[in-house]
């Protein structure tokens, strides 16, 4: 798995062309995609440390936050199984899971709660509060707990089908849950109410560990692979093809070996990409 940490906009002018290049890349030659936005974390920093006297966040802070999303989703965690030992799940078996189709690489990871150090022994949590906030979190493709729409719900509990509130479509999703006294049941529940893309619900894994994230006695990992996980590349692409065509900054890259034929071919890939997510939303 590699990560890409792209921001929407930027002052660096060939941000674009870069995110571009590394993503088709990247689609060609690893299993999966980790997508980590640095304006989104960015945002849950500042949330989170509203009063480190500094005007700017750093990228230890940034790194430091995003490490504890994927560290939560990658420590070892196990199936439990009634009246079976549980079995400890491989990487293998998560990508396996996550990916099932070569065409559908990027995934997109989630945690509940987010609480910043200070406050973590003060946090009284229920694994009810943490299911239901962190589905919701995966329905409108969030990183943040605040803010959230209760009205997207998928069609199989509003009984209705309205597009006009778009939910973020699943192909698959890992849930992990950490902590002593896990109810796994209650999150299964829960979790098996998702807008899954051709309605297969079988695709949600559960992921358990007894020991404590932290310093938090109960916490919920979401890492999917869902329709909204593209949503970004429709402007990458807008943005990306206005400044190949006017051929803007292409000499940075040329002095590099890089030529025209190379962007064009990584511009089909990622075109691919982008229509193949936005399938999944239709």
């Amino acid at each position: 798995s590699s990560g890409i940490n792209a921001e929407y906009g930027g002052e660096v002018s060939v941000q674009g062309y870069n995110i571009l290049l590394s993503l088709s890349a990247l689609y060609q030659n690893s299993d999966s995609i980790t997508l980590s936005q640095n304006d989104q974390y960015q945002g849950l920093c500042r949330r989170l440390l509203p009063n480190n006297g500094k005007d700017c966040i750093s990228f230890n802070e940034i790194n430091s936050l995003m490490s504890s999303h994927l560290a939560g989703i990658l420590l070892p965690s196990s199936i439990i199984k009634e009246e079976e030992e549980p079995v400890q799940i491989e990487i293998d078996q998560v990508i396996e899971h996550l990916v099932p189709h070569p065409a559908y690489k990027l995934l997109s990871c989630r945690m509940m709660p987010v609480v910043s150090e200070h406050s973590r022994e003060f946090t009284n949590t229920t694994w009810d509060m943490l299911s239901k906030y962190s589905r919701q979190m995966l329905f409108q493709n969030s990183i943040k707990d605040e803010g959230l729409l209760w009205n997207i719900r998928p069609a199989s509990e509003t009984g209705t089908c309205n597009r006009q509130t778009s939910i973020n479509r699943s192909i698959s999703n890992f849930v992990v849950c950490r902590g002593s006294k896990t109810l796994l049941p209650q999150i299964e529940d829960r979790y098996s109410v998702v807008d899954m893309y051709r309605g297969d619900r079988t695709k949600v894994m559960f992921g358990y560990c007894k020991h404590d994230f932290g310093k938090l006695d109960k916490s919920v990992f979401v890492m999917s692979n869902a329709a909204q996980n593209g949503a970004f590349l429709e402007k990458l692409l807008v943005d990306s093809w206005r400044k190949f065509n006017a051929k803007a900054f292409l000499y940075q890259y040329e002095n590099f070996g890089l030529g025209s034929d190379w962007f064009l071919d990584s511009f089909n890939i990622m075109e691919k990409v982008n229509l193949d997510y936005r399938a999944i939303s239709s």
